[in-house]
């Protein structure tokens, strides 16, 4: 039997939550370790080399105002370049193809205005929403109770409406409006601002990406924080002591005070707790992920740009709902990358990788002409066969889960802490992944000031500011400014 490591924290999980509360542990003084179970770091990010930069197949975007993942970038000193968006985008609906320019396509005067006002509707709504405590909104019971297609089936007169609001929940959740909680729809877009900003390109969460990927934020933590991950390294069990936890996995058991879990909700259902968790941690683990298929398709100059395209389209063809322009910085390979989300995701998974080539091809060449359905190379990820996290890009609330989870999701139980995307009260994907990974580490580090004498305490002190400020120097919006407890 191999002997117990003894360390101070053991991160479970090698995301970037959990790599960022990792490095900053670390280096206030403590010792950590990182379970990974996959056999590499970055969670729901991974990135593929190209000449020029790199190809995201996962987590890829960075927003204007999401400033704990721009602050870490510059920190880690990965540079980043702008999301092409210039050109007009294209729509296909009803076998009809046409384009428009704007950041949305133009339909009748009457649907205009049923957009504009339900447009409205959501923002004035989300915007009452307590940022950190949705289920305490004073309609909480009300709006947890309906689904988003619910409402929009009172509220939302006309087709074209109904069309385009379905369309952005699925873009930015990965699910079909019939699953998602109304009360949770607003609370995403309260912590993307409004539903401009959270859908939109130029100036919206989709404004740039990094050079090298998005997983290169994880590669660059990993390679700081060295010996202490440790990939392979799946979590089955959890033991729970007044003095401590001792973590068991494939690569060994580890003593600790703390353990910090940054999974995905539904991968907590795979560890073993000898103290039962608590009840909205349970409702937690039954959320269900959203439903993600994405395709990388590559080729030997960027055509579409030639025309006048930007690279946006959005189809109702039943193979992929939104494609953009991926092509790497200065667009050494140029690309074009189209996702699969909700219901069409959960289809097409069924079928073999070949089939979706085919389907994927024949849309894109729809879209945008015959050299669209002959690329050089076709990258795919599946995220619904991602052992290790079971759909992307993040756990959605169904009717009735917020107002049963409380603040379940994030307060710690005992000597375990949670982090997470899902945990976050920032945009809820890797801006959020990091603001749940210093939240955490903040919280375990004010803990160990009394309780791990052994470290040497300026040090833990100085860390234990600068979690705090890293934390707190960067509120969700500017009128939070002073008010927020982080």
């Amino acid at each position: 039997m191999n002997d117990v490591v003894q360390t101070d924290v053991v991160v479970v999980g090698g995301g970037v939550s959990g790599l960022v509360a990792a490095r900053k542990m670390m280096r206030a003084g403590l010792e950590v370790v990182v379970l990974e179970a996959r056999d590499r770091v970055g969670g729901r990010t991974q990135s593929v080399k190209r000449a020029g930069g790199a190809l995201d197949l996962g987590g890829t975007w960075i927003g204007p105002r999401q400033t704990h993942i721009k602050a870490l970038v510059d920190e880690l000193g990965l540079k980043t370049h702008k999301q092409h968006a210039s050109g007009r985008k294209l729509l296909l609906r009803d076998g009809r193809l046409r384009s428009y320019w704007g950041p949305m396509p133009l339909f009748s005067p009457g649907a205009m205005l049923d957009i504009a006002i339900n447009n409205f509707r959501i923002d004035r709504f989300a915007a009452t929403i307590p940022v950190e405590s949705p289920w305490l909104a004073n309609r909480a019971r009300e709006w947890d109770g309906l689904t988003l297609e619910q409402w929009m089936a009172d509220h939302v007169r006309t087709d074209s409406g109904r069309f385009l609001f379905g369309n952005i929940a699925r873009a930015v959740l990965a699910a079909e409006p019939s699953q998602i909680s109304f009360l949770y729809f607003l609370n995403y877009i309260r912590l993307g601002h409004n539903v401009r900003e959270t859908a939109a390109t130029a100036g919206g969460a989709q404004d740039e990406r990094l050079v090298d990927g998005m997983q290169s934020v994880s590669l660059k933590l990993a390679e700081e924080l060295g010996h202490r991950v440790r990939l392979g390294a799946p979590v089955e069990r959890v033991d729970q002591s007044e003095s401590g936890v001792v973590i068991h996995s494939a690569k060994g058991s580890f003593s600790a005070r703390y353990a910090m879990i940054s999974v995905p909700p539904n991968l907590v259902d795979r560890i073993q707790f000898s103290t039962p968790l608590p009840r909205g941690r349970v409702v937690a683990s039954k959320m269900p992920m959203g439903s993600c298929i994405k395709y990388i398709a590559t080729y030997d100059r960027p055509f579409w740009r030639d025309r006048g395209l930007s690279g946006d389209a959005m189809s109702d063809g039943g193979t992929v709902l939104t494609v953009m322009d991926q092509c790497t910085a200065g667009a050494e390979t140029p690309a074009l990358v189209a996702f699969a989300v909700g219901d069409v995701a959960a289809r097409w998974a069924l079928r073999s990788p070949d089939e979706r080539r085919r389907a994927v091809q024949e849309e894109l060449a729809r879209l945008f002409g015959p050299e669209a359905g002959e690329p050089l190379t076709f990258h795919e990820k599946n995220w619904l066969a991602e052992d290790y996290s079971g759909g992307c890009y993040i756990a959605v609330p169904r009717p009735g889960d917020l107002t049963a989870m409380g603040d379940a999701l994030s307060a710690p139980c005992g000597r375990i802490h949670w982090a997470g995307s899902e945990t976050a009260t920032v945009w809820q994907g890797v801006d959020g992944a990091v603001q749940s990974g210093y939240r955490a580490a903040h919280e375990i580090l004010k803990r160990s000031a009394t309780e791990a004498p052994h470290v040497d305490q300026p040090t833990l002190r100085r860390g234990l500011r600068q979690a705090g400020r890293d934390d707190v120097q960067h509120p969700r919006h500017p009128a939070d400014h002073g008010r927020l407890h982080r």
